[in-house]
């Protein structure tokens, strides 16, 4: 009770705006719990430019996704780069262990953001590859994460798998200004789905790639315009996953490489497999929206006008868009695109499901 008070009084001293909308009902506690930790580190006379940006964004979107987005939105703010913020952050990396019950132990390792997803999502396709590979295998996938890990921390290599294991790499998204990726300016760089990352991890990454796509998008909403790449591929699914990032059902935040594409309205009832009428849904939201019979219009922009079977409605916005904040000249009487259409559209009933 002391720490809610505690927390109840940092808010309504320094979040005047926060504490306000939350009194009258605009936006959550959950959402009053985001917008206040992304805002850690902000100097306080950048505050309430950050507040308002965080909030115009908290009005029409759920607490994961909103927690998705602020860090971006926070680090276009922040007087420092995040380049200068990552090199100082970076000294304390580390890798400590602590006992617990039962003769097991945690090992935690403090790295650099985009090093950590990284283990992690190829650790995942390691154990998926195992399950697939052993149908009788027992353990959970935590399990067979886990044991490849300390399998290759202490010989090198997943032992007992097969060499197949070898080829599998990890599935990491980043987004670089082209601009920086040059040398010219040091515009920070996006590690989708957890936020900025340094300029110079991103220009590493960019060089030992074959290939990458060039991005355009509008210069004050952020939306997607264009995506495509000079070797010819699956041009259409590449512009879908920048667009959409991750999983569009409402508050779903499963990763790109692992959805469908769903046509909004059928291909056997007319629809085209057009950008316009497709949007990336993850295997069990793609079933349930058939099964459960939910009904989706594409809007402008790729915003979805979700409506569940007891006829509640949804507005779900491309991540894109709600990260985009407006700089220098452009953001002069420049307002977030999303929030003329998806504001009005505040859910009827309860908020989305997670």
């Amino acid at each position: 009770m002391q720490r809610r008070m505690s927390n109840a009084y940092d808010v309504y001293v320094g979040f005047p705006q926060t504490f306000e909308a939350l009194r009258t009902g605009v936006i959550t506690s959950r959402h009053v719990q985001e917008i206040v930790k992304a805002s850690d580190g902000l100097p306080v006379e950048v505050r309430p430019e950050y507040e308002a940006a965080a909030l115009e964004r908290a009005a029409i979107t759920t607490p994961p996704r909103l927690a998705a987005v602020l860090p971006s939105v926070a680090n276009q703010i922040h007087a420092r780069s995040i380049s200068e913020r990552h090199q100082t952050a970076r000294q304390h990396r580390s890798v400590k262990v602590r006992d617990v019950a039962d003769g097991m132990a945690e090992l935690v390792a403090l790295l650099p953001a985009v090093l950590a997803h990284g283990i992690h999502d190829r650790l995942t396709s390691i154990a998926v590859a195992v399950e697939k590979a052993d149908p009788d295998d027992e353990r959970c996938r935590d399990e067979i994460r886990a044991d490849v890990f300390a399998d290759i921390a202490l010989s090198g290599a997943p032992l007992g798998h097969g060499d197949a294991l070898g080829a599998i790499r990890a599935n990491v998204q980043v987004t670089v200004p082209v601009t920086t990726l040059a040398g010219s300016t040091d515009s920070d760089a996006e590690l989708i789905g957890v936020g900025p990352m340094d300029v110079e991890t991103a220009r590493f990454l960019a060089g030992g790639e074959p290939g990458w796509d060039r991005v355009m998008t509008h210069p004050v909403s952020g939306a997607v315009l264009a995506v495509d790449r000079y070797r010819p591929g699956e041009d259409l699914r590449r512009r879908l996953r920048v667009r959409d990032e991750h999983c569009r059902f409402p508050g779903c935040r499963q990763s790109a490489h692992r959805c469908d594409a769903d046509h909004g309205l059928a291909a056997a009832d007319g629809g085209k497999t057009h950008l316009d009428n497709l949007a990336l849904l993850c295997k069990g939201h793609h079933r349930m929206k058939h099964a459960a019979h939910w009904q989706v219009v594409h809007q402008r922009h790729g915003i979805l006008h979700w409506t569940s079977p007891n006829g509640n409605t949804y507005i779900d916005t491309p991540t894109p868009i709600l990260r985009f904040y407006p700089t220098g000249g452009a953001a002069d009487g420049a307002r977030f695109s999303g929030t003329t259409e998806a504001s009005g559209d505040r859910s009827s009933g309860d908020d989305p499901p997670v």
